[in-house]
């Protein structure tokens, strides 16, 4: 059995997968108050929902550059905002109860990291894997939409 398929049989997340469900916890922590806020910024869209923003900085060098890359208000913000609308709205419910919803949305989306000696499908990043998921359609290829022809009733 190989490594996806261990991680399935165990109902595992990889290790990938489990930092950043423990990223988009965290800030949904820090959103509703639970732990404090470490320099999240947040707004209500009125089309996307509760959103994080990313604060652009200058990097003066390339440690400083590599220490933005990788802070948590970047990386738990992109994350957070990945997750569905639905996930990212909750508000006034248990942790226990967010998870059970997050974990939920989770079990449905592909949990396969790239792995030494596998074939790897690129990300398994939930920023990419969930932005480039609910961009689709079902049942669309991505062209217009069908239109149906306009008829003009004929009587004759």
């Amino acid at each position: 059995m190989g490594y996806w398929e261990r991680l399935h049989h165990l109902n595992l997340y990889s290790l990938q997968r489990r930092r950043e469900r423990y990223l988009v916890i965290y800030v949904w922590k820090i959103l509703e108050g639970l732990v404090p806020n470490v320099g999240l910024t947040t707004n209500h869209h009125p089309r996307r929902g509760r959103l994080c923003y990313i604060k652009k900085t200058e990097a003066t060098t390339q440690r400083v550059a590599t220490i933005t890359h990788y802070s948590f208000t970047r990386n738990g913000a992109q994350v957070f905002n990945a997750v569905p609308r639905a996930i990212r709205e909750l508000t006034g419910v248990t942790t226990d109860c967010f998870k059970r919803q997050l974990d939920r949305r989770l079990a449905t989306v592909p949990d396969e990291p790239p792995t030494p000696g596998y074939p790897s499908s690129g990300t398994n990043s939930l920023a990419g894997l969930l932005t480039a998921r609910e961009m689709e359609l079902p049942d669309h290829s991505g062209g217009p939409p069908y239109l149906r022809p306009w008829r003009r009733n004929r009587t004759k």
